[in-house]
């Protein structure tokens, strides 16, 4: 699906977004530019180099005619996928030189464009326009079936198989299977029984941020002990823990002299040794 400007015209399906943003737009973000990217950047060199005449070079394939020697080879990689220019870091490849250039940056602490509203760096500019859509609410990806739309393409095209019932991302262990990458990782966590949430305050550790999130709701409230992080909902029952570290006991049993801590420790004794009788 090509996304609009405000005056309706399609952008260049090139305009990617990183790692920055998120999975499914970093993978985009590798690949190169399609075969319309590159025969309308060659094309319009062409256009710029003179009339059809001097177009000398014709592609084997599709006929298209070009002005330099040059701008068919690369053009020909459209064709067959070569990708000769490989990145030294990872595996990954690409086939114009000024894309592997881009993604190298991917390897630098080097962020030079920042984005006014919150801050967040990222190493191109066009990764940086693709981040203020969050700010602004844009969302140029349409959904043809239901019409729904998206700030990022791989969002639309993770939508597409709602419609289409597609689910490529398949658990290796018990053959379960999603429509997104990040629905199979958490699930996978099933399996593993990796905790990546960890809360600071009281060590507790979480398979899902929403339950993560959730668990921080109650420190938030802050009624947290100070001495051993132990969380409570209410002051009342913090008051009550409290007792069990200064060693006070004012709740007495009458029947046999014994003390306790709080009310809740006096009556489960009371229920438990004096046949429930509470006076």
């Amino acid at each position: 699906m090509e996304k609009l400007t405000e005056d309706n015209k399609p952008l260049s399906s090139s305009f990617q977004t990183d790692n920055s943003i998120a999975s499914s737009q970093a993978q985009e973000s590798s690949s190169p530019p399609s075969e319309s990217d590159l025969t309308t950047k060659i094309e319009t060199s062409n256009r710029n180099a003179g009339n059809s005449e001097e177009r000398r070079y014709p592609c084997e394939v599709c006929g298209v005619s070009f002005a330099m020697k040059s701008d068919l080879q690369r053009h020909i990689r459209t064709h067959t996928g070569e990708k000769p220019f490989s990145c030294d870091i990872c595996v990954a490849s690409f086939a114009l030189k000024g894309n592997l250039k881009t993604h190298m940056q991917t390897h630098t602490d080097e962020r030079p464009f920042s984005c006014d509203v919150c801050n967040a760096s990222f190493s191109r500019h066009a990764v940086l326009n693709i981040h203020m859509r969050i700010h602004t609410g844009e969302k140029y990806y349409l959904c043809d079936v239901c019409g729904a739309s998206f700030t990022f393409k791989g969002n639309l095209k993770t939508h597409m198989r709602i419609h289409s019932g597609e689910k490529p991302y398949l658990c290796n262990v018990c053959n379960s299977s999603y429509r997104a990458k990040t629905d199979l990782t958490i699930h996978m966590r099933t399996h593993t029984g990796e905790r990546p949430y960890s809360c600071g305050l009281c060590g507790s550790s979480f398979a899902h941020n929403a339950t993560f999130r959730r668990h921080l709701k109650i420190h938030i409230a802050k009624k947290c002990c100070k001495l051993c992080s132990a969380a409570y909902k209410t002051k009342f029952e913090l008051n009550a823990h409290m007792q069990s570290h200064v060693g006070d006991k004012p709740y007495s049993c009458e029947a046999c002299i014994i003390s306790l801590s709080s009310n809740a420790a006096w009556k489960k004794h009371m229920m438990s040794m004096h046949t429930g009788e509470i006076s």
